[in-house]
C-alpha cells in the first residue's frame, strides 16, 4: 500500500502522502478541484515571478502531501530515501500556493524511473 501516515521530523502533525500515479494518488486527485496541470500553472506563475532571470525550469512532482501538490525545491535523495518537504505547495482544493522552506523530510523509496513523478518543462515566455 503506497498511502502512508507519516510524522514530520520537526513536529508531531500527521499527514498522508500519495505517490504520483499510484491508485491512492489517483483517488486523492478525484477529491480535488485543481488537477495536476492546473497546479503546475499556478506554480509556474509564482516561480517565474520570483525568479525572472530563469528562462525555463523542469518542474517535478512525486507526491501529494496532505491536500497539497508538492513541487520540491530540494532534490529527492534516493541513496538515503529522503524526500524533502521544502518547496511550493499548491492546495488541491483551493489553488492557494505557499512556499515552504524547512529541513523536514519524509522517508520513502521512489523507483528510479519516470512513472513515479510528474515532469514538465515550463518556460518563462509562456507566462510573461
Amino acid at each position: 500500500m503506497l498511502q502512508l501516515i507519516i510524522i514530520g521530523c520537526n513536529d508531531n502533525q500527521e499527514k498522508s502522502y500519495y505517490i504520483y500515479n499510484s491508485k491512492e494518488y489517483q483517488d486523492k486527485v478525484k477529491e480535488f478541484k485543481i488537477n495536476i496541470d492546473q497546479a503546475n500553472e499556478i506554480f509556474a506563475k509564482i516561480y517565474f515571478k520570483e525568479f525572472p532571470e530563469k528562462k525555463e525550469h523542469y518542474n517535478t512532482l512525486s507526491i501529494i502531501y496532505g491536500d497539497y501538490y508538492l513541487f520540491p525545491s530540494r532534490p529527492y535523495n534516493l541513496k538515503v530515501g529522503k524526500y524533502f518537504l521544502s518547496g511550493y505547495w499548491v492546495n488541491g482544493n483551493t489553488g492557494e500556493i505557499k512556499k515552504v522552506d524547512n529541513n523536514e523530510f519524509i522517508k520513502l523509496i521512489l523507483e528510479p524511473n519516470k512513472t513515479d513523478k510528474y515532469i514538465k518543462l515550463i518556460k518563462y515566455s509562456d507566462y510573461y
